[in-house]
């Protein structure tokens, strides 16, 4: 400390130690008496013992720390004079009173694993850690970087003679779990958050209970509104409390997180304070605003496709999109979220709701990872529950994943019981669906002839029941096969009928898919400026939607088109953005 040579002092307020508190004038009084102030020369007052206090500090170089602090008016009196002195204050609290009269705020973060583990080994020394790294580093990881938590298990381990922190791992990761093995005599990991529970408003207090069972990694407002069944505003003023008093951490606007201690004990206050019921609904209530977000997004995305429609209200309100690329945006950076709630509620008629309402997202962006692994899960369950149409939907989603993948084999197979299922059911919409995607797989394996007459037989289906979209998309992959067997007379009038009915029912997503078909039919007929013409116009569509499988086809055609025209640095840029595009599919994101 020889950067405060005059002086050290220390108090602790005690703010936290459940009803024991230390007075400011008290703790003042020893102050004075560190200083050399003889007992019966302190003031009574505590305005008094302030002056003396601050005229005997001031241009001294000394440091104050005032433990435990719950309110600035506690800490003000004990402030030295000027102009030397640093004055440290550590709270469970922001005190904005203090931060009002120039002080900085400095939040403690959770420590990083490789810090904590050398918090941990710090106290045991090097030959105990070298016994059991292992073991030592399952134990900080359980800790999940609270400095209380990881003090408590390194004293644990250092009052004993013995290596047992592979006892200690299985304890802190099993049974009895970190709340009931973290304790060390009268401190312990759930007297500290008991204490800090306790001191909640009400409100405030039920909100951390019941948002505890949110199983992604961080939650919006609108999500813990739906969880404790609160209006927006009311949610957000809780939040902001808890945040003051770091009961949750704000990542940013919008965004909040628990810490993995906090959420297992707050899990158990809702159970105790308000039931299982209770708790379970809640959960419940999480789950379905997501179903609501995912169909508010994805009628935005794609307004005529035949979906699962929500089978209640939302609990909490739901964004609004004002375009397909922005709600495509919303919902690819909650991908994560939507999948956490899924594997959640995979069990259950939500699980499968959800992932049948990212349809848009995973046909526009392509995440594979996720679409297959999110389909395999929950199709089974909408078996299962007699849900027909939910399977078939599925079953028609998961094998057009199969087939953007090349697994064509198992495309074939899903398409064949979606068709069995869709027959049996008398549902000819869905019939005419499944061939058509039955066709597609004979396509991509180069069954030309047999894929149209699947194709056909879908159109008849599709004409005779009114199904403008399903003959659209029909047509274009009719469109598609007559360009591979060379019959280019047939190509276009199923591409100018698919153009239109696209146009007509604002479709951008396939009007730019024609568009490139267009453009391939129109290079066959050495008219390349129009080809680029419609590739440029299909560029800015997909562009909007952020649509990388398709861009980076578009980009490829330009290549192509470029190199004919012998502008090989124009063909250069098109192929540098093709490989761009084909670094962004299907990011691995599983839940």
């Amino acid at each position: 400390m020889r950067r405060f040579p005059e002086g050290q002092l220390f108090g602790d307020l005690q703010g936290y130690a459940g009803g024991r508190t230390s007075s400011a004038k008290g703790m003042l009084g020893r102050f004075l008496r560190a200083l050399g102030v003889a007992p019966d020369a302190v003031p009574a007052d505590l305005a008094e013992q302030g002056a003396l206090f601050r005229s005997l500090t001031t241009d001294r170089r000394i440091l104050v720390v005032v433990d435990n602090a719950t309110a600035a008016r506690d800490v003000l009196a004990l402030l030295p004079g000027p102009p030397h002195a640093l004055v440290v204050v550590t709270s469970r609290h922001r005190l904005p009173g203090l931060v009002a009269r120039g002080a900085r705020v400095v939040d403690v973060a959770p420590l990083a694993h490789r810090a904590g583990f050398d918090l941990v080994a710090g106290v045991l020394g090097e030959n105990r850690v070298a016994v059991e790294p292992t073991a030592l580093d399952s134990v900080v990881r359980a800790c999940a970087g609270l400095p209380l938590a990881l003090w408590l298990a390194a004293a644990q381990l250092a009052s004993r003679p013995l290596s047992l922190a592979a006892d200690l791992a299985a304890r802190l990761t099993g049974s009895p779990g970190p709340l009931d093995s973290l304790e060390v005599e009268d401190l312990s990991v759930r007297a500290a958050l008991d204490l800090s529970y306790e001191n909640l408003h009400p409100v405030a207090a039920r909100a951390l209970a019941l948002v505890s069972g949110y199983p992604g990694p961080d939650f919006t407002v609108a999500v813990a509104a739906a969880a404790a069944q609160l209006e927006l505003d009311e949610t957000e003023r809780s939040l902001t409390l808890l945040s003051d008093v770091h009961l949750v951490e704000e990542l940013g606007r919008d965004r909040f997180r628990l810490h993995d201690l906090i959420r297992l004990h707050a899990r158990e206050r809702a159970e105790r304070c308000w039931g299982i019921v209770e708790r379970d609904a809640a959960d419940l209530r999480m789950a379905r605003w997501y179903l609501a977000a995912a169909l508010a997004a994805d009628k935005v995305i794609m307004p005529t496709r035949r979906r699962l429609e929500a089978t209640g209200s939302s609990p909490a309100p739901v964004p609004a999109f004002s375009a397909p690329g922005t709600a495509l945006d919303w919902a690819e950076a909650n991908l994560p979220h939507f999948l956490a709630v899924v594997w959640r509620h995979a069990a259950e008629s939500l699980g499968y709701r959800i992932v049948e309402a990212l349809w848009g997202l995973f046909l526009h962006r392509k995440h594979y990872t996720a679409w297959l692994a999110s389909h395999e899960l929950v199709v089974g369950t909408a078996g299962a529950q007699g849900d027909v149409l939910a399977e078939t939907l599925l079953l028609n989603h998961l094998g057009l994943g199969f087939h953007g993948v090349g697994r064509l084999a198992d495309a074939a197979d899903v398409f064949t019981r979606a068709l069995g299922l869709h027959r049996a059911a008398g549902d000819r919409v869905g019939e005419a669906t499944a061939l058509n995607s039955l066709g597609l797989v004979l396509l991509g394996g180069g069954s030309l002839l047999e894929a149209a007459e699947h194709f056909r037989l879908a159109l008849d289906l599709q004409l005779e029941l009114g199904q403008l979209r399903g003959e659209a998309l029909t047509r274009l992959n009719l469109a598609t096969t007559a360009l591979a067997r060379g019959e280019t007379s047939l190509q276009e009038p199923h591409l100018r009928l698919a153009e239109s009915i696209f146009r007509s029912i604002g479709d951008h997503y396939n009007v730019a898919r024609v568009e490139m078909e267009s453009a391939a039919l129109a290079v066959r007929a050495g008219q390349l400026a129009a080809a680029r013409e419609l590739l440029d116009s299909a560029l800015t569509a997909m562009s909007s939607l952020k649509a990388d499988k398709e861009l980076a086809r578009i980009h490829r055609a330009l290549a192509d088109l470029a190199v004919q025209s012998g502008d090989m640095i124009c063909a250069r840029r098109h192929l540098d953005a093709v490989a761009q595009h084909e670094s962004r599919l299907s990011p691995p994101l599983t839940g």
